[in-house]
């Protein structure tokens, strides 16, 4: 078999091989696709997040990471072994793969006291917007002809 046709052929197998794993959900583990098979059971019955940012990471502060895992372990509701620990000068971070076990994890915190601090959802934060350029106008005004520019916007 020449070269060129044997690079032609190794490529062709490259893209089956990454064709056959295109339509995989990114949470997908290696060991569910050789348990499972590609279109086994549990591929198609798992919760999909929606794209975007990750939630972010819960800093427990003044607890022992064996503490804090036996303490995780009461969480019916999250899987441990997705969950993300990092032991840091600043505390111990707990990475979440999704918001619902984020709420989970930090509403748990502060019903068991459980010194950590965090940033907001991406989605619960408050949209700041800098208007330049508007000559003087009474507030109520402008608040009422960006309502109307809203409505409009929306109806369409």
């Amino acid at each position: 078999m020449p070269a060129e046709q044997r690079d032609r052929s190794r490529s062709n197998q490259r893209q089956r091989q990454t064709s056959m794993f295109e339509n995989l959900n990114d949470d997908v583990t290696e060991h569910e696709i050789i348990n499972n098979g590609i279109n086994g059971p549990s591929l198609n019955s798992r919760y999909v997040p929606p794209k975007g940012k990750k939630p972010p990471p819960i800093t427990v502060t003044n607890i022992s990471i064996m503490d804090l895992r036996n303490q995780l372990s009461l969480v019916k509701d999250i899987d441990q072994q997705k969950l993300l620990i990092k032991l840091t000068q600043h505390g111990i971070k707990i990475f979440c793969q999704n918001n619902i076990e984020f709420k989970i994890l930090k509403e748990f915190c502060i019903r068991n006291e459980i010194n950590h601090y965090t940033h907001t959802l991406h989605d619960e934060r408050r949209i700041k917007i800098c208007l330049y350029g508007l000559f003087k106008m009474n507030i109520e005004t402008l608040k009422n002809e960006l309502l109307t520019l809203h409505k409009k916007k929306s109806k369409n």
